[in-house]
């Protein structure tokens, strides 16, 4: 898991590869923001709080093409990989 300085997540978009550097605290903002019919404004928040500079643009070129959710969850997804969790009976 991330510390507080973070985790850095690399994704790959095609022929682009794009860094993000994802905290804690991004990661809960972005969740806390999302609700049932509002996501692309805070999945698009959260990339552009979490892009390293360097890869600003072709975020933003990606997110203008229609991938803002699929990029956040992707990036959410490897910050937090899934865990299995059950209740024990």
């Amino acid at each position: 898991m991330a510390d507080k300085t973070g985790k850095r997540v690399i994704i790959t978009a095609g022929e682009q590869i794009l860094h993000f550097s994802v905290t804690l605290d991004d990661f809960h903002r972005y969740q806390n923001e999302m609700s049932m019919d509002n996501k692309v404004t805070p999945s698009k928040n959260f990339l552009a709080r979490t892009v390293e500079a360097d890869d600003q643009a072709v975020m933003e070129q990606l997110i203008s093409e229609g991938y803002a959710l699929d990029l956040a969850a992707m990036v959410a997804g490897e910050f937090r990989p899934a865990l299995e969790l059950s209740v024990k009976k």
